[in-house]
């Protein structure tokens, strides 16, 4: 299993999502933990909305949850 969703591919998303084995909503963390992390240094983004992010992951949680994802990347 990925250690860090953050680094993974959309395509091994796809599969822990489908599996469930990993969610949107601990991809999105990993992900705004990594921005977190690096951007200070890196500078990279203007502005990070975490919490349009984090209920953005919710919503496309609910959906896989539902076995209802608006397409295969949903999430």
């Amino acid at each position: 299993m990925v250690t860090d969703l953050a680094r993974a591919s959309a395509t091994l998303l796809l599969d822990l999502y489908q599996k469930r084995r990993a969610s949107p909503v601990e991809a999105v963390a990993a992900c705004l933990a990594a921005i977190d992390r690096h951007d200070p240094a890196l500078n990279a983004f203007v502005l990070v909305d975490h919490a349009g992010a984090r209920e953005a992951a919710a919503a496309s949680e609910a959906r896989w949850a539902k076995g209802a994802p608006l397409g295969p990347l949903d999430g």
